[in-house]
């Protein structure tokens, strides 16, 4: 009972993992699930995806079909079948 998910991610983010990051999608039940592949696909963004302990980094937004996601339940959201979902992670923007 998967669903269809599509990654929206920083633009310069491309820069960092080395390769161009249009069109990653996957198949998840969960966001954790899709997190976790995308972390598999762009090792060098893993800290940048998921904090070291499996978690949501402090330092980025994560959404969901323009839904905001966050909190200890955020991982198990469950990703609907039927079209295809978008993942959007952007990374906060610090200074002054």
């Amino acid at each position: 009972m998967s669903g269809q998910v599509r990654f929206i991610l920083s633009p310069n983010w491309s820069t960092l993992a080395g390769r161009t990051l249009d069109g990653l999608e996957c198949e998840a039940d969960t966001v954790g699930q899709a997190l976790h592949w995308l972390r598999e696909q762009c090792p060098t963004l893993a800290d940048r995806i998921l904090s070291a302990d499996g978690q949501l980094t402090r330092f980025s937004t994560y959404g969901l079909d323009g839904e905001k996601l966050a909190g200890a339940d955020a991982l198990t959201t469950v990703i609907s079948e039927g079209g295809v979902h978008e993942l959007q992670i952007v990374p906060a923007f610090m200074g002054g």
